[in-house]
């Protein structure tokens, strides 16, 4: 390996060892390679033989494995399954955001009817084409909600774009 300057970068042998037995993740693996390969196989033979396995009860044959061979493990305890223990997530953790789009241009391609002496015609459609109003709304598991984001195409904002729309809201 050779640095910016030129000059080569030598690195012992026992640092390059020391660094690769660093485990990945957050927590230590459960089983060894070769019992996860067991459980798979087996699964897969019950798959072959028309039994269907839950995720549940693969779980559950997972935390039976992990205790029958006394290995420590951070399965739930409470329910005897694999995974960690979801009473950790409460609900107020939980949240569902999202966006729609809403256009202005009408659809059908109608004439609009006006009286004469008018010089200028009020409409609900816009005049430009493709004009589109993003919403983005955000609500928790527990009733909680964000007040919605509305998203206009424009270069400068005009108040009555604001007229008429859920209290908080910010555009």
């Amino acid at each position: 390996m050779v640095t910016e300057t030129g000059e080569p970068y030598f690195r012992s042998c026992r640092s390059i060892d020391r660094h690769d037995l660093k485990a990945l993740g957050v927590c230590k693996a459960v089983f060894t390679a070769g019992e996860e390969n067991e459980l798979v196989e087996y699964v897969q033979q019950m798959e072959g033989m028309l039994f269907e396995l839950t995720s549940m009860e693969l779980r559950q044959m997972a935390y039976q494995l992990a205790e029958r061979n006394k290995k420590p493990h951070p399965f739930d305890h409470e329910h005897g399954a694999a995974g960690y223990d979801c009473n950790k997530i409460t609900v107020n953790k939980i949240w569902n955001c999202d966006e729609t789009g809403m256009t202005t241009v009408s659809k059908s391609l109608s004439k609009i009817i006006f009286t004469k002496e008018k010089r200028q015609v009020g409409a609900i459609t816009s005049a430009e084409r493709g004009q589109l109003v993003t919403a983005i709304i955000c609500c928790s598991a527990s009733g909680n909600y964000v007040p919605p984001m509305l998203i206009f195409l424009r270069k400068r904002m005009k108040e009555e774009l604001m007229n008429g729309i859920p209290p908080g809201a910010w555009a």
